[in-house]
This record gives structure tokens, sequence and C-alpha cells, in this order.
């Protein structure tokens, strides 16, 4: 009896367990602008933003440095089909650094927006805030950064 006890409960254990493991699809994504311009603000922090409608991009926008607004490969976002990916590193104290978005996936819940750094630095003393601004599909999915 304590053997079909047993049994019975590794059976129920193994098929109560849910797969934490979600199947990630490929979001594909577009440039908008890449750059390292600093605006001459040094309490601009580093920071990821999602970019939902026109005044969360006009805030944006003007607190960029002309320059960088410039470089914006489309101003003008169709927020009802698309949204905003921002991400912004730190102010650094020599050029020579970037920041990417290198790949976005979702699954059932989430939307994942992977960043990675390159830092050889130091190729001269400017300061530069680097960053790199994408458009994705609209989506209510959380937003989870990774990096």
């Amino acid at each position: 009896m304590k053997q079909i006890i047993t049994i019975l409960s590794i059976l129920l254990l193994l098929t109560s367990c849910s797969n934490d493991e979600q199947e990630e699809t490929a979001v594909t994504f577009s440039v908008i602008a890449q750059d390292d311009q600093f605006n001459g603000d040094y309490n601009n922090p580093k920071i990821n933003l999602v970019i939902n409608n026109e005044a969360e991009w006009n805030t944006l926008k003007e607190k960029m440095s002309s320059y960088s607004v410039s470089t914006l490969k489309e101003t003008e976002i169709d927020f009802t089909k698309y949204q905003i990916i921002a991400v912004f590193d730190e102010i650094r104290m020599s050029s020579g650094y970037s920041i990417e978005v290198t790949k976005v996936a979702e699954n059932e819940h989430n939307r994942f927006v992977q960043i990675e750094n390159f830092n050889p630095g130091g190729l001269s003393s400017i300061i530069t805030q680097p960053f790199q601004i994408i458009k994705v599909s609209r989506s209510a999915k959380t937003v989870v950064f990774q990096q």
C-alpha cells in the first residue's frame, strides 16, 4: 500500500509541475537612432524607457541634444501600432563607448529586451552618453530589460 501511495504521489508531483521555460519568439525592431552625444546635463541617469504615446516621445526629444534629435531616422510614430524603447548608458568621460539592443523576444506574458554595452573607451577626452532608440510593434506585455 505504501508503494502505491508513493508512486501516486510522485506521479501527481510530476504532472503538477508547470513548465517555467516558456517558449520565446523573436520580435522584429528597427533602429531609430544610435549615438553617444552628451547634452550637457550631468543629471541624466542611465535609464531604459518604454514610450507608449506622443507626449512621452516629445518629452524624450526635448531632453536630448539638438544634434541627437537631428539623427533620428523617424520622428512621427504611430503609437497605435508601435512603441519606442530607448536605452541610455551612464555618462562617460571619454568616447568609444556604446549601448545596443541586441535582441527583442517575447513569451506569453513578457517582452524581453537584451541590452549590451560595448566599452573600449578612452578614444578621446570627450564626455559622452551612449544611447539607442528602437521601434517595435505595440504590446501590452510587461517589458523586461536584460543586461
